[in-house]
């Protein structure tokens, strides 16, 4: 089972010279499966199921469609068929350990078209700005926090 989803995914993504609009269309599939995945670790049921299938329905949407003729929500739709994708396949490669290499590239290459066509995610983007604490720390840097948070609901 394993190698049959290693050759799935790595042949979707195997040409060097792949334009954006390809690797989207070629993402979509893993993209879907991973909303899938999502839909299975709720048992099909709850407010996530229901948007995972939401998401489902909005990335096959996008089946045939060029970068440049989506509006605003189809552009994060599409963003979000690449970080989906990107988890699955890089968490694919991951768990098929040596024989994932070719998974493994095609997550990176999903990864630099996202970053290259819509930039960083907002939770990349924090993490940039996130400073390092020594955890014994922490304590104290809660109470401050906590002191100021009066003054910092009055700005």
């Amino acid at each position: 089972m394993p190698d049959t989803l290693l050759l799935q995914a790595a042949s979707r993504l195997r040409m060097p010279n792949l334009t954006p609009n390809t690797i989207l269309q070629r993402s979509i599939p893993d993209a879907i499966s991973d909303r899938v995945g999502l839909i299975d670790a709720y048992q099909g049921i709850g407010e996530w199921a229901d948007a995972a299938r939401a998401d489902i329905r909005a990335m096959q949407a996008l089946r045939g469609r060029k970068l440049d003729k989506l509006d605003e929500a189809e552009r994060a739709t599409a963003f979000k068929v690449l970080c989906c994708a990107e988890s699955w396949n890089e968490s694919l490669a991951y768990a098929m350990g040596p024989a994932g290499a070719k998974v493994l590239r095609a997550a990176q290459r999903i990864r630099q078209t996202r970053l290259t066509t819509f930039g960083k995610s907002a939770l990349e983007a924090m993490a940039e700005q996130a400073v390092a604490v020594d955890i014994r720390e922490a304590p104290t840097i809660l109470a401050a926090l906590a002191a100021s948070a009066p003054a910092r609901a009055a700005r």
